[in-house]
């Protein structure tokens, strides 16, 4: 299944997140978000649509694992965006003066 999704969305890695509740791992594959979706989660973002903001990027980035304890189990939704929220944030950018 990963090499599938390697294939289809042209990518050479892959993430995975766990998130543990009550003792019970559960396991999220996850992809870098694509141009488009960053473009929308910001329009969204300065629209103020927190909730289809998070739409967007649990879509765009979550390719599969546990999706039925996501979309049950609020606590794990939550902790599932925080840490997508930190990934799109990892990026780094310097600016220089010429």
């Amino acid at each position: 299944m990963i090499q599938d999704w390697k294939a289809k969305h042209n990518l050479t890695s892959l993430e995975q997140i766990d998130i543990i509740n009550d003792g019970v791992t559960y396991s999220f594959i996850i992809k870098k978000p694509s141009r488009t979706a960053v473009d929308l989660m910001a329009q969204k973002g300065i629209d103020r649509e927190v909730v289809e903001t998070n739409k967007i990027l649990i879509a765009n980035t979550v390719l599969g694992g546990d999706l039925d304890a996501m979309e049950a189990d609020g606590g794990i939704y939550q902790a599932l965006l925080q840490k997508l929220t930190l990934k799109v944030k990892d990026y780094q950018a310097t600016v220089k003066k010429l």
